[in-house]
């Protein structure tokens, strides 16, 4: 026989408020699977599966939309990859973001402790569109502006889509001998074929006004990145020929 729980004892075996129990109910993404005397909500073991879903989804920063099309099974399995490597994409855009935040703090703080009063304009400065727009990225050495030519943005956009998605795999913690780092490293070595050698390195955001202790920051992403994606690199040029041939499927 089915065990049922109130919004309450189903919120506390949850780990989560009543509110948000009743957020979920009222968003049509979590409904009980019985009521009781007085029309009383009464949630299951598989509601429970269902919230957990409904948790990790909106975690890893799906809208309730995509999280309403995952609980509706309308997306098929390229879909849910797809979905999956966006919210990847986005997770190394924010990863971006807050080093131009770190390098804005390390600036304040060593003028702080040096007994200056903040250059607020030279910080500010700090604060550019690739720290406060995720979307927008700048390549360190080459401008994405109207100047440059449509293909050329093309390109600079594919490096920076690749470069992007591996800072999210590395905040996330995938090892650079998951598949995934494979596929994203397999995805490098393509453009460097087709567009010439750049380090990865170069597409991460560094303003040439950065102070030292802030260039010591980024730099240190840089190398982190220039090795991750070596290290996977060399992992996936080194698989056998039907694992390489199954990687080159997923990138083709």
């Amino acid at each position: 026989m089915s065990e049922y729980w109130t919004v309450g004892e189903f919120a506390r075996r949850a780990g989560v408020t009543v509110r948000t129990v009743q957020f979920y109910d009222q968003q049509k993404l979590l409904a009980p699977s019985a009521k009781g005397p007085q029309n009383r909500r009464l949630y299951s073991e598989e509601d429970e599966r269902e919230l957990q879903r409904i948790l990790v989804l909106k975690f890893l920063g799906n809208s309730l939309s995509d999280i309403r099309k995952v609980l509706a099974h309308k997306l098929d399995g390229v879909e849910l990859s797809e979905l999956i490597d966006r919210q990847v994409e986005l997770l190394g855009r924010d990863l971006v973001r807050l080093m131009h935040r770190m390098s804005a703090l390390r600036a304040l703080r060593a003028q702080v402790s040096d007994g200056e009063s903040p250059d607020w304009a030279g910080i500010a400065g700090l604060i550019d569109e690739a720290g406060s727009n995720p979307s927008t990225l700048r390549h360190s050495m080459h401008e994405q502006d109207s100047r440059q030519p449509a293909d050329g943005r093309d390109e600079l956009a594919q490096w920076q889509d690749v470069i992007v998605t591996a800072l999210g795999l590395m905040a996330a913690g995938v090892s650079p001998d998951d598949p995934w780092a494979h596929e994203i490293a397999l995805r490098y070595v393509r453009l460097c074929d087709r567009l010439g050698q750049h380090r990865p390195s170069e597409f991460i955001p560094l303003d040439d006004s950065t102070t030292v202790p802030d260039r010591e920051s980024l730099d240190e992403l840089r190398r982190s990145v220039d090795e991750y994606l070596a290290s996977a690199g060399a992992e996936a040029l080194s698989l056998p020929e039907d694992r390489a041939a199954e990687q080159d499927e997923l990138i083709a």
